[in-house]
This record gives C-alpha cells, structure tokens and sequence, in this order.
C-alpha cells in the first residue's frame, strides 16, 4: 500500500507516469497477490492508451487476487472493448461468476454479452438467474431500470421505489468499524484499517 500510495502521489502531484508506474511494478513484485498495485496500474496504461497492457493486468487477478475482480468487473468489459479482447473478457467474467457469485460480475457479464451482440432479452435474463441463486434486490433494480432494458410499461414510480431501497445495499462496510461507502477504500476512512473492506456489496455479506 505503501508503493501504491507513492505511486498515486508521483501520479497527481508530480505528473510523473513513469515513477509511479516503477512504484507499481515493483509492488506487483513484492507482493504478487495483492490486487491493489494490478489495479492501479491498469488505470494508470489505459489512461495512457496501453490498453492491451491495461488488461493484461486485469487478466492477472484471476490468478492472484480472484477475489477483487468484482471491483473490475466493469473496467474488464470496457478495457476488453476497447482492446478487441472482449471474448476474453467474457469468459474470464463467467468464469469469476462460477466460482463466486456477485452482482457487479452479474451485471458485467450483462454488459459484455449485450456488447457483443446477444440479443436484449438474453442478455436481461443474466439478471433474473443471478436473483435465483442469490435473491438480490439490487438486480432487481437493475433488471426493471437498466437503460437499455427501459420497457414502454414499467412504472416511473416503482423503479424509484426499488432504486431508494436497494441503493444502501449497493454500499461497501469495513469488517472492523461498520463504516460504509458507496465506493471502495483500500483504507478505511473511518478506522483507517488497510484492506478492511471485503469486494462485496453489503446485500451479498
């Protein structure tokens, strides 16, 4: 966390890519399962355009860090995109999928599927057999409000209501202080305890 701190600071203060992207490098070495340092340098390539490199570091949680990529799930499917690797992406998020089930991979296997030009209601239905293995009123929310899904008689209304409901499930909780957000912290901005956050939703602790 050190290095990777570094790094951000080398990134926004300094303007010098090429310091924080040694300060990564070297993290990833000294620590190959963690998936902090892979992240932030996916971030860091695809910022700069190197995104086949950028997900190349994505690929790499599946083996070191299998549990973070819940955290990517989206980036995968954009990077994959954008770098003409989204079969790779796909197989990689069904494969997370299978071995632990989450709703932020559900909903990017959704989006790469659609990308890759399954129909509409195909697609839709990744939700519906996330809910029967894992009642999730957040993919509810996302099956009934999704933009691409809008249908002509879902009701304003409800999806409001349903979106209200689900949005403090959609939080992150530290495992030491209780605290939540709505983003990810590798340090609890609460308790200031590192990697307290588990990479799920409350609704899936």
């Amino acid at each position: 966390h050190y290095q990777c701190e570094q790094a951000a600071n080398a990134l926004a203060r300094q303007k010098d890519a090429d310091a924080a992207r040694e300060l990564l490098l070297q993290a990833i070495q000294d620590a190959p399962g963690a998936a902090r340092p892979r992240i932030q340098l996916a971030g860091l390539l695809a910022g700069q355009g190197e995104l086949r490199g950028a997900f190349a570091q994505l690929l790499g949680l599946e083996q070191h860090a299998p549990q973070a990529i819940a955290l990517v799930a989206s980036e995968l499917v954009r990077i994959g995109q954008a770098s003409a690797q989204l079969p790779v992406a796909l197989q990689l998020l069904r494969r997370s999928y299978a071995a632990a089930p989450s709703i932020d991979v559900a909903d990017a296997i959704v989006q790469a599927e659609l990308a890759s030009g399954v129909p509409l209601q195909q697609a839709r239905e990744g939700y519906v057999r996330h809910m029967t293995q894992e009642p999730s009123l957040i993919a509810a929310t996302r099956w009934l409000s999704h933009e691409a899904f809008a249908q002509e008689d879902a009701h304003p209304t409800v999806q409001r209501s349903l979106e209200h409901a689900a949005r403090p499930l959609a939080r992150y909780r530290c495992a030491a202080c209780g605290f939540e957000a709505q983003g990810y912290f590798w340090q609890c901005p609460g308790c200031q305890a590192w990697e307290s956050f588990p990479p799920k939703r409350i609704e899936e602790l």
